[in-house]
C-alpha cells in the first residue's frame, strides 16, 4: 500500500467486494434453504396441521346454525395426516409454479371417508324429513363436498401460494427463482472477480490482499449481522396481522428459520475477516523483524 492509487483503486474494489459477499451470502441462503422440502420439514416442526385441524374445526362450528352440518360430520373424517398431506400438495404444486411459469395448480388429494361422511348425513337428513332425493339434492350434496375440498385446501394452503399466484406474485417471482442457481453463481463469480483484481492491484505486496478481504469480509458480516440481531431479537415478524394461526406460525417460522440462518453465515464471514486480519498483521510483524539490520558490535581495543 506504498503508492497512493494502489491505495484508492484497493478502496474502491472493497466497496464493491463488500456488497459481493452481502450478495453471495444472500444468494447462497435462497439456493440452499429455500424450497418446498424446507417449507414442509419446518411446516411439521411447528406442528402447523395441527393448527389447521384446530382452524377447520372452530370453522364448522361457527357456521353450524347457518349451514345445519355439525362440525363433526367433517372433522372425525379429516385427520392430521391427511391434512398434512393437503399441504405438502399446495406447497409442492408453489414451488412448481416458482420453478416453471408461475401457474398454480394443485391436485387435490381425495377423502373417501369425508365424501362418505358427507353422503351419509345428506341421506340420513333426507330420510328423517322425508325430503326427495332428486336433481336438488343430489346438486346440493356435490356442492357441499366440492366447498368442503376448497375449504381444506384455503387452510392448509398456509404460505398462500394460490392467493399469490391468482394476484400474479408467483409469476414475477418465478422469474427470479428458476435461475437462483444462476444467480448464486453470478453472485460468486462476482465477488472472485473483485479478488482477482485486489491480486493484480497489490501484485508487488500480495500479502495485503489478505488485509482487504479481511476487512471486507468483517464489514460486510458486521451490517448483515445488525439488522438480523434485531430482527431476532425484538421478535419483529411476531408484529404481523395474519388472523390464521396456521399462516402465522408458517411465514413467522420461516421468517425466523432464514433470519437465523443469515446470522449464522454473516457470524461466519466476520469471524473468517478476523482471522484473515490476524494473519496479516503476523506475517507483516514477522516480515518486519527480517527486514531490521543486525547490531552493529564494536570491538573495544
Amino acid at each position: 500500500m506504498k503508492k497512493k492509487s494502489t491505495y484508492i483503486i484497493s478502496v474502491i474494489l472493497s466497496v464493491f467486494l463488500v456488497f459481493g459477499l452481502l450478495g453471495s451470502a444472500a444468494a447462497v441462503l435462497a439456493y440452499t434453504s429455500v424450497s418446498a422440502g424446507s417449507c414442509i420439514s419446518l411446516a411439521k416442526k411447528n406442528s402447523v396441521p395441527a393448527k389447521i385441524q384446530t382452524e377447520l374445526s372452530r370453522h364448522y362450528s361457527e357456521k353450524y346454525n347457518s349451514s345445519g352440518i355439525p362440525a363433526n360430520v367433517y372433522m372425525d373424517v379429516l385427520s392430521e395426516s391427511y391434512l398434512t398431506d393437503v399441504m405438502e400438495v399446495y406447497i409442492n404444486s408453489g414451488f412448481d409454479a416458482l420453478e416453471n411459469d408461475g401457474t398454480f395448480v394443485a391436485a387435490m388429494p381425495k377423502n373417501q371417508a369425508l365424501e362418505d361422511s358427507i353422503d351419509k348425513f345428506f341421506n340420513n337428513y333426507a330420510d328423517e324429513i322425508g325430503y326427495e332425493k332428486d336433481a336438488a339434492f343430489e346438486k346440493k350434496l356435490n356442492e357441499t363436498k366440492s366447498n368442503a375440498y376448497s375449504l381444506i385446501g384455503s387452510y392448509s394452503d398456509v404460505y398462500k401460494l394460490s392467493a399469490m399466484s391468482s394476484h400474479g406474485v408467483l409469476a414475477k417471482l418465478s422469474k427470479l427463482y428458476r435461475h437462483k442457481a444462476l444467480l448464486m453463481a453470478d453472485a460468486l463469480g462476482f465477488t472472485a472477480i473483485i479478488l482477482l483484481l485486489l491480486m493484480l492491484v497489490n501484485i508487488r505486496e500480495r500479502r495485503t490482499v489478505l488485509y482487504w478481504t479481511g476487512i471486507c469480509s468483517v464489514i460486510a458480516g458486521v451490517l448483515g449481522l445488525i439488522p438480523c440481531i434485531w430482527l431476532t431479537a425484538t421478535k419483529y415478524y411476531n408484529s404481523f396481522t395474519i388472523k390464521q394461526p396456521q399462516v402465522f406460525t408458517a411465514f413467522t417460522g420461516m421468517l425466523y428459520r432464514l433470519t437465523a440462518l443469515m446470522t449464522a453465515l454473516l457470524a461466519v464471514l466476520t469471524v473468517a475477516g478476523i482471522i484473515l486480519v490476524i494473519i496479516y498483521a503476523l506475517t507483516r510483524d514477522k516480515e518486519e523483524k527480517h527486514q531490521q539490520p543486525a547490531p552493529v558490535i564494536s570491538e573495544n581495543h
